[in-house]
């Protein structure tokens, strides 16, 4: 009957309301991004004083329906260009 009345209604999204405004997760995904927040305990620790008590897997939970990941990844130290040419040398040799 419905559709016979408003044929273009959009139906409201099924499931349980997020606890985290969408405004605040676009925050938390710009922050991520420039590098204040760095992982899932940080976003934890930003949302507690916000009023936001969610657990460690809630905010990976979130983290990750953001797209991001909830880990960040340790920083390799640089490798010299002659170590470089070095770890080259086999691949260009059994090139074939």
């Amino acid at each position: 009957m419905k559709k016979q009345v408003d044929p273009d209604r959009v139906k409201p999204r099924g499931g349980r309301v997020s606890t985290v405004p969408d405004f605040t997760k676009q925050v938390i995904a710009f922050k991520i991004r420039k590098g204040f927040l760095l992982s899932a305990k940080d976003v934890q620790r930003y949302l507690w004083p916000l009023g936001y008590k969610l657990q460690y897997s809630s905010t990976t939970q979130l983290m990750r329906s953001l797209g991001l990941k909830t880990l960040y990844r340790k920083k390799k130290p640089l490798i010299k260009r002659t170590n470089q040419k070095k770890r080259l040398e086999c691949p260009k040799k059994h090139r074939d």
